[in-house]
């Protein structure tokens, strides 16, 4: 079944054990050297926000805890809004590590965007704006 098929619906066991399975699948890809931890992230916001938009968010299951997607975003960004502002500003000029970054950010950024709303916390809504503004700026 793809996701978004719509015929049928997951149970909270169902997607409870879907979530177990997808952190066992890039926990073991990550540990084997398949890739990378940011690749990890980046793997595991992209599919929580696929599948928080037909599914309603649940704290106690992982794929769709918005709070777990903002908890490892902000684990994984590896600068403020505001930092990645100035350097984007004259990123072709700069060196491939810092290009590296900038697309990290983009990576990590737009998953996070897709379910903006859905993010707790009290600034959150701010500072995805500034991630907002700061997106067509990134390599």
């Amino acid at each position: 079944m793809r996701l978004s098929d719509g015929r049928e619906v997951f149970s909270a066991d169902d997607w409870a054990a879907a979530s177990v399975a997808a952190d066992y699948v890039l926990t073991s890809a990550e540990a084997a050297g398949a890739i990378g931890h940011d690749e990890s992230v980046i793997r595991r916001l992209n599919l929580s926000a696929a599948v928080l938009r037909s599914e309603s968010p649940r704290d106690d299951i992982p794929i769709l805890s918005p709070g777990r997607m903002a908890a490892l975003f902000a684990e994984a960004v590896p600068m403020p809004a505001r930092q990645a502002r100035s350097l984007a500003a004259d990123w072709r000029n700069l060196g491939i590590a810092d290009m590296r970054r900038l697309r990290l950010i983009r990576n990590l950024v737009t998953p996070m965007l897709l379910v903006r709303d859905l993010i707790p916390g009290e600034n959150s809504a701010a500072e995805m704006e500034q991630w907002e503004e700061v997106l067509p700026m990134l390599p």
